[in-house]
């Protein structure tokens, strides 16, 4: 019994070779004498629907082109005589050169200034596939809201400049890439340039990503109050000190009491030796009574009476010192016999003649 003719089986692809936007695709043929192959559909496709292409029974070969640079695609086939299709062939997977866009280092991108930063767009590596579009925003560094700058920059534009910036102020900086194979998104941070006053600027060194913010302690806003207080709190302590030894120094206590007070006490050393004098009926001699003076703690005061004389309640008795005139500053007792001892000096509105005066 004969066999009726079958459609042809399907042909084994493989990928010959590939660029940017092409797939050249290969396959092997299986001999069919009685019904031969009178042609082929190649399928193909990116994303989405199957595309397809025909292309003669006598080829081995076919070039896809037209395709997306570093894009994925996959690609089956079927072969077809007059009796009808094969069936599909395994699909086989494949892929155009070219990838997605590489960023530059960041010393070749980016040039800071004082108040801006220039980017050189040119400086990014297309990955084989030609960028068709570029986005750029910043922020301060530690801010959490970004400027958008552009969103259709291309490379050919070479340069653009950010304005308007703080000087020595750490700036985030985000540049999307786009191509065909895809997108690439870089990001900076920049530390702007420091005017030096004399009309140049510095340039600090450029770190990518590596840079904390300053310590509270290299803060100048923060550091400059606090050494202020505590130099007003020392100074007060040192204020508070001078008072206190001020108020325990010799003679200090002396000299805010009332003149009231030291012509009561004179008054009462007074009577007591008045008492003294007259209680003794034999007593034939002056009796002195010598006490520190109050007003000036270096001095002495003395008080005498001779015998049975009533004291002046007005009476004030003065010592003082003499000094030698090569002993310096330092108070001596003369050394003059006839005047040695203190020179007492008494003067007295009398109640009485017959007050003895020394």
């Amino acid at each position: 019994k004969q066999k009726s003719p079958l459609p042809p089986p399907p042909p084994v692809p493989y990928i010959d070779s590939i660029t940017s936007d092409s797939v050249t695709v290969a396959w092997r043929n299986r001999s069919v004498k009685e019904n031969p192959i009178i042609g082929y559909t190649l399928y193909y496709k990116k994303n989405g629907d199957w595309l397809h292409m025909n292309i003669p029974g006598n080829r081995t070969t076919f070039t896809v082109s037209g395709l997306n640079c570093g894009s994925h695609y996959e690609v089956y086939m079927i072969s077809f005589n007059k009796i009808g299709e094969s069936e599909a062939g395994d699909i086989v997977p494949t892929h155009t050169k070219g990838g997605e866009p590489v960023p530059p280092k960041k010393e070749v991108f980016i040039t800071p200034n004082t108040t801006s930063v220039t980017l050189h767009l040119n400086k990014w590596d297309d990955g084989g596939c030609p960028i068709f579009k570029m986005s750029v925003k910043y922020k301060m560094q530690l801010s959490s809201e970004w400027t958008v700058i552009a969103t259709r920059l291309k490379p050919e534009e070479g340069a653009m400049t950010l304005h308007d910036l703080r000087p020595e102020t750490w700036y985030n900086i985000q540049i999307t890439a786009h191509n065909s194979a895809g997108k690439t998104v870089a990001e900076y941070s920049v530390l702007t340039s420091i005017y030096s006053g004399n009309g140049a600027t510095l340039i600090p060194e450029l770190i990518i990503n590596t840079e904390e913010p300053p310590a509270f302690y290299e803060d100048a806003a923060v550091i400059v109050p606090v050494v202020t207080s505590l130099v007003v709190i020392v100074s007060v302590v040192v204020l508070a000190l001078v008072v206190c030894q001020r108020k325990h120094s010799p003679g200090a206590k002396y000299q805010g009491q009332p003149v009231k007070n030291d012509i009561t006490s004179d008054s009462s050393l007074m009577n007591s030796a008045e008492k003294k004098l007259n209680s003794d009926p034999n007593n034939q001699l002056p009796s002195c009574i010598t006490r520190p003076n109050k007003m000036v703690p270096s001095e002495t005061q003395m008080t005498c009476l001779s015998p049975g004389e009533d004291i002046s309640p007005y009476a004030t008795f003065h010592t003082e010192t003499r000094y030698d005139s090569q002993a310096g500053e330092n108070p001596k007792p003369s050394q003059n016999k006839s005047s040695r001892g203190i020179l007492q000096k008494m003067t007295q509105f009398p109640k009485s003649s017959n007050a003895w005066t020394p």
